[in-house]
């Protein structure tokens, strides 16, 4: 499957996606100011960017890796937000050397989960 060539910063301005979904070697050819596309999108628009290789298909499990932090709350927000209807079998592990923070962790994964209606199994690991 072949597209037209856009233009970048046009395309970063009309886009009204919640996520950009490209061919990782669409991405990183060279445009006419010679920056690499994947750079140009990924300054110019407010949504991720989902770089796949050009054989890619939906998998069939995904697992989450999950430490509490904020930047990984706002991925896993962001994925179930985006994805919450694809049919897959999720996983979540955190690893600690403190158990109560494993249990901690997990409570919080799984209220994402729940939210959307997902069932996961939820692994923790000691470090």
């Amino acid at each position: 499957m072949s597209f037209e060539p856009v233009d970048v910063e046009e395309f970063a301005y009309l886009c009204s996606a919640d996520l950009i979904v490209a061919a990782k070697n669409d991405m990183i050819k060279q445009t006419s100011s010679k920056k690499m596309v994947i750079e140009q999108l990924l300054q110019m628009t407010p949504v991720p960017v989902l770089a796949v290789p050009d054989n890619f298909a939906v998998p069939e499990n995904l697992l989450f890796g999950f430490d509490g932090s904020v930047t990984a709350e706002r991925a896993v927000r962001t994925f179930l937000f985006l994805f919450h209807k694809l049919t897959l079998d999720y996983y979540s592990l955190t690893v600690s050397d403190a158990p109560d923070q494993c249990e901690g962790h997990l409570e919080r994964i799984s209220e994402f989960f729940n939210s959307h209606d997902i069932e996961a199994d939820l692994l923790a690991m000691p470090a």
